[in-house]
């Protein structure tokens, strides 16, 4: 796999790991409509999809960094990027 295709693999895996809470939110009831165009949440989940690209990126360059001639398949690259996305939300949450 090359190492663009590795990006979005890792940035789907940041991106199920973002979705995954809308998802369940949604089911249980969790956003309210509002008067707004664009809903509040529609916003905050945008910015986390920006998160999510720039964590990929910052994945895959410490992958090749430790492993620069590896093949990385696709579930690889995909749990690089959940496990990597729930690090740094950890890492950066407000106490």
């Amino acid at each position: 796999m090359g190492d663009i295709a590795a990006y979005f693999y890792i940035g789907l895996g940041v991106l199920i790991a973002v979705l995954y809470p809308i998802i369940v939110g949604w089911f249980k009831g969790v956003f309210p409509i509002t008067k707004g165009a664009i809903p509040a949440w529609v916003k905050k989940y945008a910015a986390l999809l920006v998160f999510c690209a720039v964590t990929a990126f910052i994945v895959l360059v410490i992958y090749r960094a430790s492993h620069p001639d590896a093949q990385l398949p696709f579930y690889t690259a995909v749990m690089l990027g959940f496990g990597w996305e729930s690090s740094v939300e950890k890492i950066f949450k407000p106490v």
